[in-house]
Order: C-alpha cells, then sequence, then structure tokens
C-alpha cells in the first residue's frame, strides 16, 4: 500500500492495517530473494494468472476463494482464520493448543478437493490449499523455553511449503 490522503478513484482504505489509506499494489516477487517480476496498481477486478502457485496472508482466503479458484485451475495456498473454513470438522483451536508442539489435524473436502490443516507450533495455525498435501511430514527445529535449546517438531509439508514460497512481497518491502 502506498500512504495517499487525498481525493482519487483509485485511493483504498483497509481498516486495521499500518497504512490504511492509499493505493494498493499488486506484486509478484520471488519468493526466496524478494524481486519483483511485476507490479500493478490495484484498479478493481481483473484476470488472474493461471498454472502459477498463489500463496497468500489470511487477509484474503477463504474456502469459497478456494473453491472459486479450484474452478478456474489456479492453484493457492493460504492461511486462514477458522470462521472463514467453512464449518469444517477439523480440531477446534482450544483443543489443539492443549496438544505438543508439533501437533496437527487435516481434511479433505472430496467435493471440491480442498484440504484444510492445522498445525500446533507456538500458536495455532490454520492454512486451506486446492493443490498441497499434508505429507510427508517434515521434521523442523524450533526453540523450546522449558529445555532451553532446539528440539524437532513435526510439520506437514503444506506448512513447509507456504513458509518457504510466503515472503516474496515481505522481502520486497
Amino acid at each position: 500500500m502506498v500512504r495517499y490522503c487525498g481525493h482519487h478513484y483509485l485511493r483504498q482504505f483497509i481498516r486495521r492495517k499500518p497504512v490504511r489509506s492509499g493505493f494498493k499494489q499488486w506484486a509478484v516477487c520471488r519468493s526466496q530473494s524478494g524481486f519483483c517480476y511485476h507490479m500493478s496498481v490495484y484498479e478493481g477486478k481483473s484476470k488472474t494468472p493461471e498454472q502459477h502457485k498463489i500463496y497468500f496472508n489470511n487477509f484474503f482466503t477463504s474456502f469459497r476463494l478456494m473453491k472459486g479458484l479450484s474452478e478456474m485451475r489456479v492453484r493457492a495456498t493460504g492461511n486462514v482464520h477458522m470462521n472463514r473454513m467453512n464449518n469444517c470438522q477439523i480440531e477446534s483451536e482450544n483443543s489443539m493448543k492443549k496438544k505438543r508442539r508439533g501437533g496437527y489435524d487435516y481434511r479433505f473436502d472430496k467435493n471440491t478437493e480442498i484440504m484444510a490443516v492445522m498445525w500446533k507450533d507456538n500458536n495455532c495455525v490454520q492454512l486451506l490449499s486446492n493443490h498441497e498435501t499434508v505429507h510427508p511430514v517434515n521434521q523442523v527445529k524450533r526453540w523450546s523455553k522449558a529445555k532451553n535449546k532446539e528440539v524437532r517438531v513435526s510439520q506437514p509439508r503444506m506448512i513447509s511449503e507456504c513458509s518457504n514460497y510466503m515472503g516474496g512481497v515481505d522481502k520486497l518491502d
């Protein structure tokens, strides 16, 4: 978002953001380096790219969006709020918080071919995807305050893929 407070028909307002008012920009960035391949100012509804994997944060993600992207044959993965998971029968956040770090639960909707996963790290992380899988489960290093050293915890493949490819736009900033 490019800060702008004047009057212009392209100006956007997004509550609860550090820069609330201005011009929204879309950027296609390389996830490892943050190199920007393409940037454009948001001008309203437009066509979406096909044959790419799209990763986005919980500002955008919902079950309805994933279903729509699946119908358009666009592969996508994103963090999601529990209230946007279309009443998925995944384990509740409260019961997941009681589990050990590295615990996870997942559900696959055969009709829409959308996978939902919840993983317990320091906090619970929820993802939806129309192309990623949970297996194979990886082992990742995390700092344990209780043991005062690094420990290895399980991490579903969908979580690790999203972590690897999510940060391109953040690196550009």
